[in-house]
């Protein structure tokens, strides 16, 4: 590893070995903060050659490999970079909350609509079909609690459910079953991103054809928009909901109407689509530099 420049503060944006160089949102991230005098760097979570405590802070950015048998070590990697004094965001309490599809359990009960779900151990599919029949779905997703990108998500329907139980017979985690929203082909999945509890831009996400994952690495495309008012505003409630402390965060809801189901909240390592809003990284640069103490200094 090369040397820091001499009293300059340096950040490292965590990523990882599946991509090493993130050529975009990273790079315009990397030339905002410079133009704020901090250096920033692309570091590999995982690598085991790191001096953590050379930095002045760490940004989870693009660590998207630890959702594949890899959670533990990542969070043990992070709560030792923050043992380090050194602050992540998000932080390891956000990441502990939010690495299992679990906290959608929790939202309900806080006011904020979802996708009617089952969670079920491996061993319980050999239900499925039954609890299928009872909920009267048809087409529905499955995918694991800890999972991102669309990995090992799929669709399916009575015709192919044993294949499903095959493929999951095994699995590690918990599973997630819901009916299949339709929202998602006729209209796409809006993703709302936020910046220290303040809204910045927003996405409509919409899959390739003849495919339902909207993600680009699975196919999908990107197309910035500006939602109405009230759409941004039932975005901040889910967040405000929350109550934690985070740098970015992004929102992945459906439009049913007049109103939002959230699908996913995403406050680890969310793709925050930097590239398509003229200046937005040089406002989460400056995000960088408010929240970290020493990183305000350097001006």
């Amino acid at each position: 590893m090369s040397s820091l420049l001499v009293n300059s503060p340096c950040v490292a944006l965590l990523t990882c070995h599946k991509f090493p160089e993130y050529k975009t949102d990273g790079y315009l991230l990397i030339k905002a903060l410079k133009e704020e005098q901090i250096e920033a760097r692309h570091v590999i979570w995982d690598s085991t050659e790191e001096e953590w405590s050379r930095y002045a802070a760490a940004i989870i950015f693009s660590t998207w490999d630890y959702f594949e048998g890899k959670l533990d070590l990542f969070l043990k990697t992070i709560k030792h970079i923050e043992s380090c004094h050194v602050p992540v965001y998000n932080s390891s309490a956000v990441i502990e909350w939010n690495c299992s599809k679990n906290y959608l359990k929790t939202l309900p009960d806080k006011g904020v609509a979802i996708v009617e779900s089952l969670w079920l151990p491996p061993e319980k599919l050999i239900h499925l079909p039954a609890m299928l029949q009872e909920k009267g779905w048809t087409e529905c997703v499955i995918k694991p609690v800890v999972s991102a990108g669309g990995y090992n998500t799929f669709k399916f329907n009575a015709s192919n459910v044993e294949t499903i139980q095959q493929y999951f017979k095994d699995y590690s985690c918990e599973l997630i079953v819901q009916p299949f929203m339709e929202e998602i082909i006729t209209e796409g999945e809006w993703s709302f991103i936020f910046m220290d509890r303040e809204y910045c831009h927003c996405v409509l996400k919409k899959p390739a054809i003849g495919n339902f994952l909207v993600q680009d690495i699975q196919g999908g495309s990107v197309h910035p928009r500006e939602p109405p008012a009230w759409m941004i505003e039932e975005a901040k409630k889910v967040l405000d909901a929350i109550h934690f402390s985070y740098l970015h965060a992004r929102v992945d809801m459906i439009r049913r109407g007049e109103s939002l189901i959230v699908m996913e909240i995403e406050m680890i390592e969310p793709n925050l689509f930097l590239k398509f809003f003229k200046e937005s990284e040089k406002k989460l640069a400056s995000k960088i530099k408010e929240k970290i103490p020493v990183l305000r200094k350097t001006t």
